[in-house]
């Protein structure tokens, strides 16, 4: 499946959807997709909304923002739910106030001539949010598996505690024989890791019941006559 059209409205950092609109098919062959496409702009241009736009199309979702509960661009807090008598609106674009216009997100697949059509709830009450922070309402969760970002890359290295990290690492790329080797390899550093704990205590003892009838000073004497 390829992306033929992205149409983004009142999301995110987009306002228009003239202005939100991808075309990725290939200028002057109908139908004709592109195979690889690059989107560049300086930061706050609307990279990362693009990305937003898409997850959230699909799945209904938006990965980091589950992940952060309040990702460091959305500047809100608890006293800016306080105020007014609107909700928090962090996926609509606030700088959209006609509430006759939808905040939505329309793609364009190969697959179906039809669009796939995701709006974003409203966020009418004083303490309500128009983005779920609800793991149960993420739609097409595989789209997560199968599309690679930013954020996930720096929690997978940064975030996710090691063994947490493995274990998705072999859920994605491993087999069951690579799973069951680690797993020897755990199992023999465990026996060997108490086997020298066990080695260890009675050296210790042994180095007590040793009687030593020596000069303890004996090297600072030489090294003194010396």
């Amino acid at each position: 499946m390829k992306f033929r059209k992205v149409e983004i409205q009142a999301f995110r950092a987009y306002q228009k959807v003239e202005d939100g609109t991808f075309d990725f098919e290939v200028e002057g062959e109908k139908g004709n997709i592109a195979d690889f496409v690059s989107i560049c702009a300086p930061n706050g241009f609307g990279k990362t909304s693009f990305y937003d736009a898409v997850e959230y199309g699909i799945t209904n979702s938006i990965d980091r923002f589950l992940k952060n509960k309040l990702p460091k661009d959305i500047a809100t807090n608890e006293r800016a739910l306080r105020k007014g008598n609107g909700g928090q609106k962090i996926l609509r674009n606030r700088y959209v106030t006609d509430d006759n216009i939808p905040s939505e997100v329309r793609l364009y697949t190969t697959k179906s001539d039809k669009p796939i059509i995701n709006k974003v709830p409203s966020a009418k009450t004083k303490r309500s949010k128009d983005f779920h922070f609800d793991d149960n309402k993420v739609k097409n969760k595989y789209f997560q598996t199968v599309i690679l970002s930013q954020e996930w890359i720096d929690a997978f290295l940064k975030v996710d505690d090691p063994k947490e990290r493995y274990e998705k690492f072999m859920t994605y790329f491993g087999d069951t024989e690579t799973g069951d080797y680690y797993k020897k390899i755990v199992n023999l550093l465990s026996v060997n890791e108490a086997e020298i704990n066990s080695l260890k205590e009675s050296l210790l003892w042994v180095q007590k019941e040793i009687d030593f009838e020596v000069d303890k000073d004996v090297l600072k004497k030489v090294n003194e006559k010396i």
